[in-house]
């Protein structure tokens, strides 16, 4: 299921993706920037970011007002504390952007704005991942650029039907009239709220694969990787934030995963207001 509200709350679309297993749900905030707002179970109604979208804090803080209010001071706000669906690194923000680029001259900060989605027919997959046929009906694509028109971004979202799973990746194009160099871009990236979770990892050695490793989630970073030109028993391309109190059969758990082999770094960076952004490429 891919629903649209074209004219949301924040002041753009929003967008809601989900099945039976879960709802993921995102808008365009200030009709710039790319905002995510839920990933957990179904919703049986229409989302109000007002009510998710909150500065996060510590618990000795006093509640804050409703993100559309304390984020806009005299017209402004901070990216520092919005969830972006897909940051760039250098925007003004003490956490990593999930890409950082180079630009012709010289120009390494950089931020995306959102321009345009569309709703495709069918499963469009990248080359590769031909196997992610089954209950694959639509895709979405959410176009994000640059302000000064130097290149693009497409973030592709597709539902399995039949599995609680979201299939995301992103595509980089060059708008501009100079070559660019694009370093280290994830496949996807998502902001979540890290206040009582455990960050889990998957690590290990030949015929003792996959040991559960699992730690508090706190305002610092962590990062998985492969350098060696494959993922294998020393690491795998996977990340998870887990609730304190999950086990392997109860409690919230929700994970990133690589559907391909090969070099990759995935993190966990946390912030002062207690979220972390997951992201894997």
């Amino acid at each position: 299921m891919i629903d649209i509200a074209t004219d949301g709350p924040l002041g753009g679309p929003q967008f809601t993706l989900g099945n039976a297993f879960y709802t993921y749900c995102f808008s365009v905030f200030d009709r710039r920037f790319l905002t995510h707002l839920y990933w957990g179970a179904p919703l049986s109604a229409p989302l109000d970011p007002t009510t998710v979208l909150r500065p996060r804090q510590p618990d000795y803080l006093p509640a804050m007002r409703p993100a559309t209010e304390v984020r806009r001071v005299a017209g402004a706000y901070a990216l520092d504390t919005l969830p972006q669906e897909y940051p760039a690194w250098g925007a003004g923000e003490l956490r990593e952007g999930v890409f950082a680029v180079r630009l012709g001259d010289g120009t390494a900060a950089t931020r995306l704005e959102y321009v345009e989605h569309e709703v495709i027919d069918g499963a469009v997959q990248p080359r590769g991942m031909e196997i992610l046929r089954s209950g694959l009906r639509s895709t979405l694509r959410v176009r994000l650029a640059d302000p000064r028109g130097d290149y693009a971004v497409d973030l592709f979202y597709v539902v399995d039907d039949a599995a609680p799973a979201l299939l995301r990746w992103a595509r980089f194009t060059n708008t501009g009239g100079e070559s660019i160099e694009i370093e280290n871009p994830a496949s996807a990236a998502v902001d979540v709220d890290g206040a009582g979770k455990d960050l889990v990892t998957l690590s290990g050695a030949w015929a003792r694969e996959r040991h559960v490793a699992r730690r508090a989630v706190g305002a610092w970073r962590a990062e998985v990787a492969s350098r060696n030109g494959a993922s294998g028993h020393q690491t795998s391309p996977f990340l998870a934030i887990a609730e304190a109190t999950a086990t392997e059969m109860t409690g919230g758990v929700r994970g990133i995963a690589l559907c391909y082999s090969g070099n990759f770094r995935g993190r966990c960076d946390g912030d002062q207001f207690g979220g972390c952004r997951l992201s894997l490429g």
